[in-house]
C-alpha cells in the first residue's frame, strides 16, 4: 500500500503543516487523520460550569502500517520522498486487520462529523426562527406559528444527536446519551487494541451510523420543506430569511 501525503492534505492540520519561512521547516505528522468536526459550543449556553476541564477533543484515526510518501511543491519544482510506518513487532495482526480497523475507524468518525456539523446547523437555524417568530408577532400570527414548530421539528431532532438537557460538559449520567455519545463510545471500542473490529461492534456501528443518516435526512427534508416554505412567506411580508 502507498499514500501520499501532501503539506495541503486534509490529513494534516493547518499548524502542522510547513512554514514557508526561510531557513529550516519542519512537518510533523502524528500518523493520525483528521479528527471530527468538533460541535459549536458559543451556540449553546450551559447551565453549569464544570468543575474539572472539558476532556481533549476526540482524534482522528491512525494511519496503517506501510509504505507512503511526502512531496513538498515549490511553484514547478517537486521533491518527494518515501518513508514506512512500521508495525509494533509484538503485534502479529495482519494487515487486513489494520486497514478493517482503519476503514471503521473513518466511516465512525466521518458519522460524528456529520453529526456534530448537523447540530451546529440546527442550532443556527432554531436561533434564526426563533428570531422571525418574534418578528412576525402577531401580524403575521401564521407565520410565526410556523416559524415555532419548525423549530420544535428541530428540536426533536436535535434531541436525538445529542443531550440536549445536559447542563455542563461533564453532565453525562443524567439523561440519555445522544447518538454523538453512542459514536464516541464505539471509537474508543474499536480503536482500544491493534486488531481488527470484532463482528458485533461492526454491527453495532453500522446500526448506530445508520440511525444518525435517518436524523440527517429528516434535517433536509424539514430544511427544504417547512423551512423553505417560511423562508417564500417571510419574502413576501419583507422579514429576514432562514439562511441554510
Amino acid at each position: 500500500m502507498i499514500a501520499t501525503l501532501r503539506s495541503d492534505d486534509s490529513a494534516l492540520g493547518a499548524d502542522k503543516r510547513p512554514r514557508t519561512e526561510p531557513g529550516l521547516n519542519r512537518c510533523v505528522w502524528d500518523m493520525q487523520y483528521p479528527a471530527p468536526v468538533r460541535i459549536d459550543a458559543s451556540l449553546v449556553s450551559l447551565k453549569n460550569k464544570p468543575l474539572a476541564p472539558d476532556a481533549d477533543p476526540q482524534g482522528g484515526p491512525v494511519s496503517v502500517p506501510g509504505d507512503y510518501s511526502v512531496e513538498l511543491a515549490v511553484g514547478s519544482t517537486k521533491v518527494s520522498a518515501a518513508f514506512t510506518i512500521a508495525r509494533d513487532p509484538r503485534i502479529t495482526t495482519p494487515l487486513e486487520g489494520h486497514q478493517q480497523q482503519f476503514d471503521l475507524l473513518r466511516d465512525i468518525t466521518q458519522s460524528l462529523s456529520l453529526l456534530n456539523q448537523s447540530v451546529n446547523r440546527i442550532r443556527r437555524l432554531r436561533r434564526q426562527l426563533g428570531a422571525l417568530a418574534e418578528a412576525a408577532g402577531e401580524a403575521h400570527s401564521a407565520l410565526r406559528d410556523k416559524a415555532e414548530r419548525a423549530a420544535a421539528g428541530l428540536l426533536a431532532i436535535e434531541g436525538v444527536l445529542v443531550d440536549v438537557d445536559r447542563e455542563s460538559s461533564r453532565d453525562v449520567l443524567r439523561h440519555p446519551a445522544g447518538l454523538d455519545d453512542t459514536l464516541m463510545d464505539l471509537i474508543n471500542n474499536v480503536a482500544v487494541s491493534d486488531t481488527a473490529p470484532t463482528a458485533s461492534a461492526e454491527a453495532v456501528s453500522r446500526e448506530i451510523m445508520a440511525k444518525v443518516a435517518v436524523e440527517i435526512a429528516k434535517l433536509e427534508a424539514l430544511h427544504h420543506g417547512d423551512i423553505a416554505a417560511i423562508n417564500a412567506a417571510a419574502a413576501e411580508r419583507r422579514l429576514a430569511h432562514i439562511a441554510g
